[in-house]
C-alpha cells in the first residue's frame, strides 16, 4: 500500500475484510512511513518500504496500485451496497472478496502516549473547545482546496462561541493563523517529537479531541472519520461517493450538480448511484458554499451540545455570539 494518508485510512477496511472472509491469512502490510502507524493493530506486522523483507517467505503478495473507482465500481455499488469507492474497486477486482457494507467504516488505533500528546497540545490553546481545519491538499488542488478567506471567516465567527481553530498545514502555506484564535502545530512543534510531518496516530488523537472538524478531500477528513467527532466534508469537482466510505459523523457538503461528477456513462446507474449516496450518506446540496458550511456547523454544534439556536431567522448564515454551553454528560 504505497498511497497516502486517505488511502491509507481507507484500507483499514480492506484489512477488516481479509480478518473476516480470509480468517487463515496472516497479512502483513508494507506502507510509507508516516502512515504506516495508522495500520497498527489491524493486521500482524506494518513494515515500511525500506524495511528488509524476505519475499519467497510469503505465500502471495498483493500490490495495491489503488487506482480511482471506475465505472464497474458503480456498478458493484448498486449490486452490493456499498459506496463505489477504491476500496471496492480492491475488494472485488483484487482481492475477490465480496464487500461487506458492514465493514465500510474506517478504523485505526490511537496509543495512548499519542492521545496525551494531543492534550498537551491543546492545553497551550486558551480555549475550552476547539474546531480543527484541513484545507489544502497536496493533490488535484484545484479540485479539492477552498479559499482561505472563507476559512478565515468562519474561524472568526467560531470564536464568538468560544472555539479555538486549529489548522491542520505542515507546508506552512496557510496565512490565516494569528496565535490568538486560530492556531497552527508547525511541523517542528513538540507535539510531533521531532517528526517535522507528524506521526499520523497523533494528528489522529487531536482531531478526535476537536468538537467539530471541518475539511477537504484529503488525509486528514479520512482520520476524522475514523474518530466520533462530528465533522464537515466540503467536496468541488470530487462526488464523495467515490472517495469516501460510511461515517457516521460527517455531513458531506457538494455541488448541487454534483451528479454529473458519478462515473457512469448511463444515466441510469448515475440516478442509482445518486439514489444510493442520497439514502445512505448526511449531505448537503450548496449554490453558496460559505453560507452551507455555516448551516453544517449549525446542525453538528446543536447536535452536540445543548445549547439555543446559534443562527437568527432573518440571517441565517451568519453565527451571532450566544451565551456560553455545555457539552452533554
Amino acid at each position: 500500500m504505497r498511497h497516502g494518508v486517505g488511502d491509507t485510512v481507507q484500507f483499514s477496511i480492506i484489512l477488516k475484510h481479509v480478518k473476516k472472509y480470509r480468517p487463515s491469512w496472516e497479512v502483513d502490510v508494507v506502507a510509507p512511513r508516516g502512515k504506516n502507524d495508522l495500520l497498527v493493530g489491524l493486521c500482524n506486522n506494518v513494515l515500511i518500504p525500506e524495511d528488509p523483507f524476505n519475499e519467497s517467505s510469503y505465500d502471495e503478495i498483493f500490490d495495491f496500485r489503488w487506482w480511482e473507482a471506475s465505472m464497474r465500481t458503480s456498478e458493484a455499488c448498486l449490486a452490493y451496497q456499498v459506496p463505489a469507492t477504491k476500496v471496492t474497486k480492491a475488494l472485488v477486482e483484487c482481492l475477490n472478496i465480496e464487500p461487506d457494507r458492514d465493514l465500510f467504516g474506517y478504523e485505526t488505533v490511537i496509543p495512548s502516549h499519542n492521545r496525551l500528546l494531543a492534550k498537551q497540545y491543546l492545553k497551550k490553546i486558551p480555549f475550552q473547545k476547539y474546531v480543527g481545519f484541513h484545507y489544502q491538499g497536496l493533490t488535484s488542488t484545484h479540485k479539492k482546496n477552498v479559499n482561505e478567506d472563507i476559512i478565515k471567516r468562519i474561524s472568526r465567527e467560531l470564536s464568538y462561541l468560544g472555539f479555538g481553530s486549529v489548522v491542520f498545514d505542515w507546508n506552512a502555506t496557510e496565512k490565516i493563523s494569528n496565535g490568538t484564535t486560530i492556531f497552527r502545530p508547525g511541523k517542528f512543534d513538540h507535539v510531533w517529537e521531532g517528526k517535522k510531518h507528524g506521526s499520523n496516530s497523533t494528528l489522529a488523537a487531536l482531531i478526535e479531541q476537536m468538537d467539530l472538524f471541518i475539511g477537504i478531500d484529503s488525509g486528514p477528513l479520512h482520520i476524522a472519520g475514523a474518530t466520533n467527532t462530528p465533522s464537515i466534508a466540503l467536496w468541488k469537482d470530487h462526488h464523495p461517493i467515490h472517495y469516501y466510505d460510511f461515517s457516521d459523523n460527517v455531513i458531506h457538503l457538494l455541488p448541487r450538480n454534483s451528479k454529473r461528477l458519478i462515473n457512469h456513462n448511463k444515466q441510469d446507474v448515475r440516478n442509482g448511484v445518486e439514489t444510493f449516496f442520497k439514502n445512505e450518506y448526511s449531505y448537503l446540496y450548496y449554490d453558496d458554499l460559505e453560507k452551507s458550511i455555516f448551516e453544517a456547523i449549525t446542525k453538528q454544534i446543536e447536535e452536540k451540545f445543548l445549547c439555543e439556536s446559534i443562527i437568527e431567522k432573518n440571517s441565517w448564515w451568519e453565527i451571532k455570539p450566544k451565551s456560553t454551553f455545555s457539552k452533554r454528560d
